[in-house]
């Protein structure tokens, strides 16, 4: 830290990178929910789960239209990647995965976000969404290793909750500004 404050650098937020080898047990789903990947037509209801789901974060928060399409027209974005949670029709959380590949390591499945719709929470549906969209990534693209940046105070109880049968191995990692 020192050397990066000798940078001129400030650390503005603490992340850790959480690892899990694949395959993990999928969590069941809640009772009338299906989860499958996005449609045009669940536009609308991911922007209204995102945002409720991130109220006050500086990079999840506020999306809008214009910047869900930018995002969506990333050459990485694959919308079977994009799991969406529905009950009744209405999309109630989602699982934003994507396809990492580094050079010397086995694929990556990345949980690139992860949105339960407040209204839905304490019904294992953020599990659900999570061990079925590490298992996606291992099913469509060959993922060995599943992996999550999160904020470190909620290391924890990602941890946990995946650390029943696999190791966790956690990397720091700081977002910073000059």
């Amino acid at each position: 830290r020192a050397a990066l404050r000798a940078a001129g650098l400030t650390p503005t937020r603490r992340l850790r990178r959480l690892e899990v080898d694949l395959p993990v047990a999928v969590a069941p789903t809640p009772v009338d929910v299906e989860i499958s990947g996005f449609e045009e037509a669940d536009a609308e209801g991911w922007l209204r789960v995102n945002n409720r789901a991130f109220p006050n974060h500086a990079e999840q928060g506020d999306w809008d239209a214009e910047r869900f399409a930018a995002r969506r027209a990333e050459a990485w974005f694959d919308p079977v990647d994009l799991r969406c949670a529905r009950e009744d029709g209405r999309l109630v959380g989602s699982c934003w995965t994507k396809t990492v590949h580094e050079t010397d390591r086995p694929v990556i499945g990345e949980i690139y976000v992860i949105a339960v719709d407040p209204d839905h929470i304490r019904r294992g549906l953020g599990a659900a969404l999570t061990t079925e969209g590490l298992e996606h990534q291992r099913r469509a693209h060959d993922a060995h290793i599943g992996m999550l940046y999160t904020d470190a105070a909620n290391t924890d109880r990602k941890s946990t909750r995946l650390n029943s049968s696999h190791q966790i191995i956690s990397y720091a990692v700081f977002c910073l500004k000059k």
